[in-house]
């Protein structure tokens, strides 16, 4: 492969769509945010990383649900 070929390849891969609906395909861990939530927390208000996330245009989060009853679970989904 020359050199040329390797750019060509490269600038191909950078071309392709970077944002899907909006979001970008990064998300947000809770160990991203851990200084948010801890502000949030020492202030007495709830942190929400779902919500954050969201706010800052991020396409994923990883989190863990509070609680795995079927109802916690459906309200989950339709916040997300």
């Amino acid at each position: 492969m020359t050199r040329r070929q390797v750019l060509a390849a490269a600038t191909a891969w950078m071309a392709l769509p970077v944002r899907a609906e909006g979001k970008t395909r990064m998300g947000g861990t809770p160990t991203g945010f851990s200084l948010r939530a801890r502000a949030a927390r020492q202030s007495g208000k709830p942190f929400d990383i779902l919500e954050h996330c969201h706010n800052l245009g991020l396409g994923g989060v990883e989190t863990a649900l509070g609680s795995t009853t079927p109802e916690a679970v459906k309200a989950f989904r339709e916040k997300a």
